[in-house]
């Protein structure tokens, strides 16, 4: 296996990072798709995550497109900004089609208003569905940021299958390796880790330095060489076509390390 197949885009309808206001100060205006944006990185796995709503269902036609992926995690839940749908029964719909959707995904989701909606009950419905409606078993992926490793998300973190763990801010590129094994230590060492990565700082509002880029993509490469984690999630297409140095040296360094076996 090489590590390039460790690697997913996290995909949401072009232009969604650039909602009324601007909220995220980002420059330009995106108009890149996901489907683009796995192309442009050579990134062979897509999580499809609905934000403000879209895609809007059925999700018929993007399931189509996205059936060139090799893997494919769906919204379970959407951002949140999206309200509090659940998807379950649309990917538990299209996986009966489409063999390489293998997950549902809860993004925003360990937020303290969520957790007063969702209980950790609620949650282990969603697993037991993905688990057993299918003639196989789709995992339950949650988003984690690293200002959520708290005492009080173990029930939930304990109903999930897989873990990304998303530093918060850019600053908590400094703290990896002691956010990771706090998120070990939550999910008492038995859930699959992947990693989040941004290409841009959204809670600071401001460009990701290289040298810290460098710094938590060579972290990342290490650990999945390690198996200390399973993938890598790049996010996103939809800042991609920006001009964003973060990019470009994101993309040189897929094209650099993708490649290498995984031994």
């Amino acid at each position: 296996m090489k590590l390039r197949d460790k690697f997913w885009l996290w995909g949401q309808d072009a232009g969604s990072h650039h909602p009324p206001g601007n909220p995220f100060c980002l420059p330009g205006r995106s108009r890149m798709t996901p489907l683009e944006g796995a192309y442009y990185f050579g990134i062979p796995n897509m999580c499809r995550v609905v934000m403000t709503g879209k895609p809007a269902l059925p999700f018929d036609q993007d399931a189509m497109v996205y059936d060139t992926m090799q893997n494919v995690a769906w919204s379970i839940i959407g951002s949140g900004c999206s309200g509090n749908a659940d998807y379950t029964d649309e990917i538990l719909k299209l996986a009966r089609r489409y063999p390489n959707i293998t997950a549902g995904i809860m993004d925003d989701f360990l937020s303290e208003g969520r957790m007063k909606i969702f209980t950790p009950e609620i949650v282990r419905g969603f697993r037991e569905r993905l688990h057993n409606e299918l003639d196989r078993k789709l995992d339950l992926w949650t988003v984690v940021y690293t200002t959520e490793l708290t005492e009080e998300r173990r029930p939930y973190l304990a109903e999930c299958d897989v873990l990304t763990l998303w530093p918060r801010f850019e600053r908590d590129i400094l703290t990896l390796e002691r956010d990771f094994a706090k998120l070990y230590e939550l999910s008492e060492g038995k859930k699959t880790i992947m990693a989040g990565c941004y290409m841009w700082d959204y809670h600071d509002k401001n460009a990701v330095s290289l040298s810290l880029m460098e710094m938590k993509l060579e972290q990342y490469r290490k650990w999945l060489h390690e198996g200390y984690i399973e993938g890598i999630i790049f996010c996103s297409n939809c800042i991609a076509d920006l001009g964003l140095s973060a990019v470009d040296y994101t993309r040189e360094w897929i094209r650099i390390h993708g490649d290498e076996e995984i031994k």
